[in-house]
């Protein structure tokens, strides 16, 4: 501990998580050639694809009009009070909200969200905690809101009991053959829920893989066309690490930004995010470009 896949920022985690992620430094031999270290993420990347494998218009319209989807769940769950809230509560509702998304596209409960409201410090206007049966309101919110959303998610589950797998929308294929199988023990309905669950995390989540690793590809196929010293340093999830270099940002930033962001074959948009750093990957600051 911690898992090393996932450094901690949290505030309440900084005494693991700033240390290590201040352990990723720029080398002092590309330091002192004007490098430093230039990260580049998708947006939203996983709910972008949610959106176009369900076609929820809710999230079409959004996404296709750069609205912030977890700012539009927030301003749903929290619409009694979300005008009284000042920009800091809005900015923790909306993490919240991102937890919530998340939550209710792979499958959690009400229970789920209840703890995932308590982490993120939010309460209601009186200052009490919410509640399980108001948990499981915002839970039932969710679901109409979305609702052609989670009607997709149904029938993504029941595809993948029919098929005893799930498919990207590349073609890669996972097999989860218990979904075939009728659960009669408390262990196999365990595990079947399990499977269930993964049948969308994997059509949404390999989805995400399959595609980062094309845009990996393509990127590291133009750098080396363009002859650009910037050089692929590291991959963590949706999000790559170069050593990158100031004269040549004027041209490296907008064919990155081509190629991560050209796939047609999706309905929405998809949208690349700078950041860089001088120094280390803890220290690094969001990147206007």
């Amino acid at each position: 501990q911690p898992n090393l896949q996932n450094i901690p920022r949290k505030a309440k985690d900084k005494q693991i998580g700033s240390p290590i992620r201040s352990a990723f430094e720029v080398p002092p031999e590309i330091r002192a050639d004007g490098g430093f270290l230039l990260y580049v993420d998708y947006s939203q990347i996983e709910v972008r694809l949610a959106a176009h494998f369900s076609k929820d218009p809710l999230l079409l319209e959004a996404y296709l009009n750069g609205i912030d989807v977890h700012t539009l769940t927030a301003q749903q769950m929290f619409a009694a009070s979300w005008a009284s809230f000042d920009e800091a509560e809005q900015k923790r509702m909306r993490q919240v909200a991102k937890n919530i998304n998340f939550m209710i596209l792979y499958g959690g409960s009400h229970k789920r969200l209840m703890g995932i409201l308590r982490e993120g410090g939010a309460v209601k206007a009186d200052g009490t905690p919410y509640t399980i049966t108001e948990c499981d309101r915002f839970v039932r919110l969710h679901r109409s809101t979305y609702r052609i959303l989670n009607s997709w998610i149904i029938d993504a589950r029941r595809e993948a009991k029919k098929v005893g797998g799930v498919s990207t929308a590349f073609g890669r294929f996972r097999a989860l053959p218990i979904l075939k199988r009728q659960p009669k023990t408390q262990e196999q309905r365990e595990k079947f829920a399990k499977a269930e669950r993964q049948a969308v995390n994997t059509i949404v989540q390999g989805t995400a893989a399959d595609l980062f690793k094309r845009a990996f590809v393509r990127v590291a196929a133009e750098i080396k066309r363009m002859g650009l010293r910037t050089a692929p340093c590291l991959n963590i999830h949706d999000e790559l690490a170069f050593y990158a270099f100031q004269d040549e940002i004027h041209v490296l930033l907008p064919m990155l930004r081509e190629q991560m962001e050209d796939f047609p074959q999706f309905c929405v948009p998809m949208k690349a995010e700078f950041s860089w750093s001088l120094t280390n990957w803890d220290e690094k600051k969001e990147l206007a470009a």
